[in-house]
């Protein structure tokens, strides 16, 4: 039994079927491990290569005891709780993750392996105020009446609702953030400035390497220098829409600093001729 030194409307009685079912839920609460672990040790002990070796069959039986015998524990405990319930007899409702509130584990809809989770601070309240709480989520094999058209305030809902909201924000501002930071230039979208600007490196690099390169004749040089341009305006296209898009952002000083980068690394290697006042 539950006791305060705070005022209260709630009755004793109305306090009663909470404390006690309080009490059993948190008895109860190792039972579903120890179920598993003795579905698994019984399954074990069916296997061809455990029934071979006698040693196994007895680590298995002895495992298989001793998992019963915690049960028999935990039922042993909640005994005198759940000889108060049979007497009282108090409403009680068990919640699905993510499925429905039940009045019972027994509902038809549920199978000996589906998780409830027993929700002890309802229990012995009245079942029509519980079933209009949880709205559609209320189970309709057990509440027939159920207001299925209408979201469940139940707490647990409504705080998943709120975080599922959250995060659905979140991934909105970041998609927002992403979006604001591409970079358009012709059928071409760039996710980030970064991005941009490697691109802008690697025209400024193929522009470099045509500009001068020493040709083999009057047509090879012709071909360079259409490479060369064409190469030198995708540069300049980029970094002039990254500035039209970026406030502050200066296009000819990426290009330059894009150039002297990328120069470097043709001195000194044969069949290019730079020279010494080379631009952009």
């Amino acid at each position: 039994m539950i006791t305060t030194s705070e005022t209260r409307t709630d009755t004793m009685a109305d306090n009663l079927p909470r404390a006690i079912d309080t009490k059993l839920a948190a008895i109860y609460a190792p039972a579903a491990e120890i179920m598993r672990k003795l579905e698994h040790a019984r399954a074990n002990l069916t296997a061809m290569h455990v029934r071979k070796d006698p040693a196994r069959v007895a680590d298995f039986n002895s495992r298989i005891n001793e998992l019963t015998e915690a049960l028999d524990a935990l039922d042993a405990a909640a005994a005198p709780y759940e000889a108060i319930y049979a007497e009282t007899r108090w409403t009680r409702f068990f919640l699905v993750p993510d499925g429905h509130l039940h009045r019972s584990r027994r509902c038809s809809s549920l199978r000996w392996k589906t998780l409830t989770v027993w929700l002890p601070e309802y229990s012995g309240k009245n079942e029509t105020e519980i079933v209009e709480l949880a709205g559609e989520a209320a189970c309709t094999i057990c509440y027939p009446s159920a207001p299925v058209n209408r979201l469940s305030m139940l707490p647990v809902h409504v705080a998943a609702r709120h975080t599922a909201a959250v995060e659905s924000a979140e991934k909105a501002a970041k998609k927002a953030k992403t979006t604001a930071q591409t970079i358009t230039v012709g059928n071409t979208t760039y996710k980030t400035t970064r991005a941009a600007e490697n691109e802008i490196g690697l025209r400024v690099d193929y522009m470099i390497g045509s500009r001068y390169m020493v040709a083999v004749d009057a047509s090879h040089r012709a071909q360079l220098d259409n490479n060369a341009a064409e190469d030198e305006a995708a540069a300049r296209a980029i970094a002039e829409a990254l500035a039209a898009q970026i406030e502050g952002y200066d296009a000819a000083a990426i290009l330059t600093k894009k150039f002297a980068a990328k120069l470097k690394t043709y001195k000194n290697i044969e069949h290019y001729n730079i020279p010494t006042n080379a631009t952009f």
